[in-house]
């Protein structure tokens, strides 16, 4: 089996300082709270909640304002440190650990004057709520930006970032930009690495350009040739699910020189191979060099040289000034308990179901030719209904529409362009743009569900009303408004709101709340403790952000 190397890479990795500051992260804690917390809310107090139910909540909170928030906790305050420092910071910090104070603080303690804190859109009008409540608290500036994730994967935001010319970036649920291909992280990362070319040449390195045309697109994405320095600090709960590949270009954004990955790519993915758990064992390397990481204890751990290689590098990362790794302490002492809920049986949805498997057919007829397709139907008609389209579209148009999307992701996976709309203005010529362009305003359709049986809506309502401190998790619209109208209970969907605009962490007793939509930055644990999960989540880390709403400090 071939051998991970030694190269200068892997020196310069070993060669990077270590820190350890557990020992003293709750003196760091205390202090960091003495200095960034506003005059006058020094003092504690005893709050009380009845809930709907009866149930009795205690928790302690600032006695001057009264919000929870009263002091900082050691990992809070070992990242403001360590992102001081090091003038950036990568964080896989756990849920419930503070990530919105934080980074919020980070704007004050780094002294930026242009900040951009970048988030899930759904999370926007939370965070400028919280950003209300915490100012009166802390110090925490007023001229944050705020900026959602999905925008600046859009082609009407390409020049946003340019434009605005942050000091700072702040990225929460950092593992939004871990595809690398995605047209937002190509957006974002062709302004920092712009951004970074000319702040080395003002510092004196030696910066070279192919031409005139390289250095006019460098400074166009970077916004100007004499910007402030740039700081970027990204974290989340779920920074991977996978391989080191995910965040290889995140830490390069955040710390560069305190990378404990290489800068060099085919290096990156021979550390892959051996460290990661992969698809094709047959690709596997062996740790070879990667065991200069390991400790004495390592060994004695196990026999196995990956997994000594592994617990050798995550010591590594830890240990890393510039990083701050959380995930692996249990931040909550409530147990997770997973129990099945039945449905009864329904020969509507079954014989659906078995039409779905055997010939790829909806049950009025329409054919389906993607195995996608049919996964996707699946989850629906297990719960009673399924989408159409209404009316259904002419087979030319559905013939050009895939070929066209054939195209633009074949172009994609080059890495060239960064969005459907670019690979238009740059192959406008293309025969598959012409085909689809000519039928494309041909057809227009309305998303319609029909219901084939209401079982599962009648077992989610019974539930609902049988637990005063749950929450149904449904993933469709459609079922999601059929339930809040068979229930009479709040849905809140839309950047988590109801159909009133109320947001879900003011509403208390049983609701419904959309997957996409509440799944991470919502701080569920004060009033729920019970979720009913109407469809199964195909995605770990979704699995992972959704329980983590409730599985937190101060949940009961």
């Amino acid at each position: 089996m071939r051998a991970v190397a030694r190269t200068p890479e892997l020196q310069r990795v070993l060669a990077l300082p270590r820190r350890r500051w557990e020992s003293e992260a709750k003196q760091w804690a205390i202090e960091a709270t003495r200095l960034l917390r506003r005059p006058g809310h020094e003092n504690q107090a005893l709050k009380r909640e009845v809930q709907e139910d009866g149930t009795v909540v205690e928790y302690l909170v600032c006695a001057t304002c009264g919000i929870r928030e009263y002091e900082l906790r050691d990992t809070q305050a070992a990242a403001l440190k360590e992102a001081y420092e090091c003038q950036g910071l990568f964080g896989a910090i756990g849920v419930g650990q503070g990530k919105t104070l934080l980074s919020m603080l980070l704007a004050w303690v780094l002294g930026s004057q242009r900040a951009m804190l970048v988030m899930p859109a759904e999370l926007i009008e939370d965070r400028k709520r919280d950003q209300r409540k915490l100012m009166s608290h802390w110090y925490i500036p007023h001229h944050l930006r705020f900026m959602s994730a999905q925008l600046l994967g859009m082609v009407q935001a390409k020049w946003e970032l340019p434009q605005f010319r942050p000091d700072l970036l702040v990225f929460d649920e950092f593992h939004m930009f871990k595809n690398r291909y995605a047209s937002r992280t190509v957006r974002v990362d062709k302004h920092i690495r712009s951004r970074r070319k000319f702040e080395a040449a003002r510092m004196g390195a030696p910066v070279k350009w192919k031409n005139q045309e390289q250095y006019d697109e460098a400074l166009r994405y970077a916004g100007g040739a004499d910007l402030p320095y740039l700081r970027v600090c990204g974290f989340s709960g779920t920074v991977t699910n996978s391989s080191i590949k995910d965040y290889n270009h995140l830490e390069q954004w955040c710390v560069p020189q305190l990378s404990a990955l290489p800068w060099v790519w085919h290096e990156t993915e021979n550390w892959s191979k051996a460290l990661d758990e992969l698809a094709n064992p047959g690709s596997r390397l062996d740790p070879g060099a990667l065991l200069s990481f390991c400790a004495q204890e390592d060994i004695e751990t196990t026999w196995d040289p990956t997994e000594q290689a592994r617990l050798g590098f995550q010591r590594r990362l830890r240990e890393t000034p510039g990083h701050i790794y959380t995930t692996h302490v249990d931040s909550c002492g409530a147990s997770i308990r997973i129990s099945e809920k039945p449905l009864p049986p329904s020969e509507p949805i079954e014989t659906a179901l078995t039409t779905l498997r055997h010939k790829w057919e909806l049950p009025d007829g329409f054919q389906l030719v993607d195995g996608k397709e049919c996964a996707a139907y699946a989850r629906q008609m297990a719960l009673g209904f399924f989408y159409i389209w209404e009316p259904r579209p002419p087979q030319a148009w559905l013939t050009a529409r895939a070929v066209w999307r054939n195209f633009v992701l074949e172009v994609l996976d080059k890495g060239a362009h960064d969005s459907m709309y670019d690979v238009a203005l740059h192959f406008p010529d293309a025969p598959e743009l012409l085909a689809w362009s000519a039928v494309r305003a041909q057809y227009d359709y309305l998303k319609k569900p029909v219901w084939l049986c209401d079982s599962a809506l009648r077992v989610a309502a019974e539930w609902l009303h049988t637990n005063k401190r749950g929450i149904c998790w449904v993933s469709h619209v459609s079922f999601g408004q059929a339930l809040c109208h068979m229930s009479g209970l709040p849905y809140y969907q839309n950047e988590g709101r109801n159909d009133r605009g109320q947001m879900i962490e003011d509403g208390s007793g049983p609701v419904i709340a959309s997957v996409a939509s509440n799944k991470a930055g919502r701080n569920l644990q004060h009033k729920w403790d019970t979720n009913l999960i109407t469809n199964s989540i195909a995605s770990a880390e979704t699995t992972e952000q959704l329980i983590g709403r409730q599985h937190r400090p101060q949940q009961n």
